[in-house]
């Protein structure tokens, strides 16, 4: 009943509200590979093939970095470790492990910039496509997107998908169930359909 307590408490509160975002056009696996080995600039090839194979946000791909680890048999995994993530620390893992190869992640390089990372990344990728003659129909962001339907599509638990996007299980399935669209919906039903259980 305070008077002006709404404006004063919006600075304080998100306005990560997806209800209000129309539907999303999330790239497929083959638009993402066809198109990044293709961009020209090494660094932000990098910066865009870090973002779809490890899910990161525009901004984070500045503060992590590829940690070959070996798993209990021995396996190397090349795990990425976020620094500084909107959420804090956190370790992604690739999806699919290829993509480190393919987008050739071994190596850091990074376009030199110091403010509005997200921004100038999302401009960076209208202009790199322009540069190569594309225009795709889907917005840089998309490759997270992409990333966490991967992992909902190969039935990776969400409280192990949610730690990889750092979010709570409760955001990513109410943010990422959504855009499952009809053509990842009807690939899903087809694999089950045919092969008994979808299992890659």
């Amino acid at each position: 009943g305070v008077e002006g307590i709404e404006e004063l408490m919006s600075r304080f509160t998100s306005s990560y509200d997806q209800s209000k975002v129309k539907e999303r056009i999330v790239p497929t696996d083959a638009e993402i590979i066809e198109l990044i080995p293709r961009i020209l600039n090494p660094q932000w090839r990098y910066v865009f093939g870090m973002m779809a194979t490890y899910g990161l946000r525009n901004h984070e791909v500045w503060s992590a970095h590829i940690d070959n680890r070996k798993s209990k048999d021995g396996t190397v995994i090349p795990v990425c470790v976020v620094r500084d993530g909107k959420t804090g620390p956190r370790i992604a893992y690739p999806l699919p492990g290829d993509w480190v190869e393919l987008f050739d992640l071994k190596d850091q390089v990074l376009p030199d910039l110091d403010k509005d990372l997200g921004k100038a990344t999302s401009r960076a990728f209208q202009r790199q496509c322009k540069r190569i003659g594309e225009s795709p129909r889907w917005k840089l962001y998309g490759l997270r997107h992409a990333y966490a339907i991967r992992c909902l599509s190969r039935k990776i638990p969400d409280a192990v998908a949610s730690k990889w996007l750092g979010h709570s299980v409760g955001t990513f399935q109410n943010i990422y169930s959504k855009w499952i669209n009809q053509s990842v919906s009807e690939d899903i039903w087809l694999k089950s359909a045919f092969q008994g259980e979808y299992d890659s």
